[in-house]
């Protein structure tokens, strides 16, 4: 059983996009994509442990279904056709701190790379905190009928 008050060691980072019958259908099935279908997220603040680790491949996912899974996340929801939606989030390691976590939403991939991107810079300029390493995953799609865009670091362990 997990405490209220621990300390993740592995966290999920993937992002991707899907069309659906319902917005609710849309974010379904990108969770399913990401591996996160059968489980409960909820939204945390973008601070984690200074040495988690961070894996890119749903296949390292190894919760049981029904559990809470905390996150950072964004999505962005459309039944524009033809229009362009994207998310983004982005992992700073930093020296001496903690892991640093932001994410972006918008109309292009482009933009919401750089807008998170600049975000990260930010946050750790407001801790004195220097990023020695990065990690980005984003996706963009252009809208049919009802469309999702999902970036996520969730934390797996």
């Amino acid at each position: 059983m997990r405490e209220l008050v621990y300390k993740a060691q592995k966290a999920f980072i993937g992002a991707t996009s899907t069309e659906g019958s319902s917005y609710i259908d849309c974010f379904d099935k990108c969770l399913v994509k990401l591996g996160l279908g059968n489980v409960s997220i909820f939204k945390i603040t973008s601070i984690l442990p200074p040495n988690i680790r961070i894996v890119t491949s749903p296949d390292e996912i190894n919760v049981s279904s029904g559990v809470n899974i905390p996150a950072v996340y964004t999505f962005h929801l459309s039944d524009a056709p033809g229009e362009t939606i994207a998310s983004a989030v982005t992992v700073g390691k930093t020296k001496n701190g903690p892991t640093l976590v932001t994410e972006s939403s918008g109309k292009t991939e482009t933009g919401v790379v750089k807008q998170s991107n600049a975000d990260l810079e930010r946050m750790a300029h407001s801790r004195d905190l220097a990023i020695h390493e990065r990690l980005v995953k984003s996706t963009e799609c252009t809208v049919k009928e009802k469309a999702c865009t999902l970036a996520i670091v969730a934390e797996i362990g």
